[in-house]
């Protein structure tokens, strides 16, 4: 299944995918660092540094052929293992122009042998360059979660 789009609001980009894997593990695959840096960028390189709760602090640096050079930054507001995860984002791109700060949000809910996780971006207000771009881009970012889940395991 490809990432659905719902729009709930105007500043926000809602979105779903189910993966084949436990709230628990999808949950740590967006909590720790490691696995971060194994499936967010496809092409490209990256490394994350979090404090996993709440008031914590939160920071990814990378680079890609749709950003360039980027840095991500914020705080975590909401740290529910694993049901839910959300921190402000910031950001410094290369190649695009920055939005202001907004809020990502990510709910896990167990369906069946699956996992629905619905993103929320919100907080963009009248900027609709950066929702447009958001919009377009987190497909691509859960795309990459699924197959990192999905992907073949092989043994030794």
């Amino acid at each position: 299944m490809n990432p659905t789009t719902r729009l709930k609001a105007e500043d926000a980009v809602v979105m779903e995918i189910e993966i084949a894997a436990t709230p628990e593990e999808v949950f740590r695959a967006l909590t720790d660092k490691e696995e971060l840096r194994a499936w967010w960028v496809e092409g490209g390189s990256n490394n994350w540094e979090l404090e996993i709760r709440v008031g914590g602090k939160w920071s990814a640096q990378g680079h890609d052929k749709s950003c360039g050079n980027w840095q991500l930054w914020g705080e975590i507001l909401a740290f529910d293992p694993p049901r839910v995860l959300e921190y402000t984002w910031h950001e410094e791109l290369e190649l695009e122009r920055n939005c202001a700060p907004t809020v990502v949000r990510y709910e896990l809910e167990a369906i069946g042998n699956l996992t629905r996780l619905t993103l929320t971006h919100s907080g963009f207000g009248s900027d609709k360059e950066a929702l447009e771009r958001y919009r377009g881009g987190w497909p691509g970012v859960l795309e990459l979660l699924k197959a990192w889940h999905e992907r073949p395991k092989h043994a030794g």
